[in-house]
């Protein structure tokens, strides 16, 4: 992690139906919102069938990250996109950015710890992956108040490698 670096938490969560995943989502959304840092909030929400198919209910990217800003995923998405295989996850964008911001995640990651959060995500029939700051961590976690199972992981992430590796992929796609 180089010194320029943000330290994020990474939040991932497990939930017995989609229905408590959706209302945690919601209710992750509301408290941003009432903390004044709706342009923060950076959530991904997942739910499966009875055949265990996954797809995309809510994406929201937020606009805090200059790197980020005007791309069609945020962190969140980066980390859903290393942890589903490509071709399992109906309804996440697989633009060049997107596919950019999924590498620098799971290389600002440890085997293990991409290991961890994919376990919990396989778990559920709803699940929630939100990339949130270390002092809002907390908060997230009360208001993921339905989760079955919840795992952390920090991640720094430095906004100009971020901001390159998107521009990169944009680049070589239009070649």
């Amino acid at each position: 992690m180089s010194s320029d670096a943000i330290t994020h938490t990474i939040v991932v969560a497990a939930y017995a139906s989609a229905a408590d995943a959706e209302a945690d989502y919601s209710a992750t959304e509301s408290m941003y919102d009432e903390a004044g840092a709706t342009d923060a909030f950076d959530g991904v929400l997942i739910a499966r069938n009875d055949l265990g198919a996954a797809r995309v209910v809510k994406d929201r990217a937020p606009n805090r990250s200059e790197a980020l800003r005007g791309h069609d995923v945020g962190l969140a998405g980066g980390v859903v996109v290393n942890l589903f295989p490509r071709t399992a996850l109906v309804g996440t964008v697989r633009s060049a950015g997107a596919l950019a911001i999924g590498d620098c995640v799971r290389d600002a990651l440890s085997g293990e710890d991409l290991t961890d959060l994919g376990d919990v995500l396989m778990t559920g029939h709803g699940d929630i992956a939100i990339v949130t700051t270390t002092e809002l961590r907390r908060t997230v976690d009360k208001a993921l108040s339905r989760a079955a199972e919840i795992v952390h992981k920090s991640i720094g992430l430095d906004e100009a490698q971020l901001r390159s590796a998107v521009q990169r992929a944009q680049y070589e796609r239009e070649m």
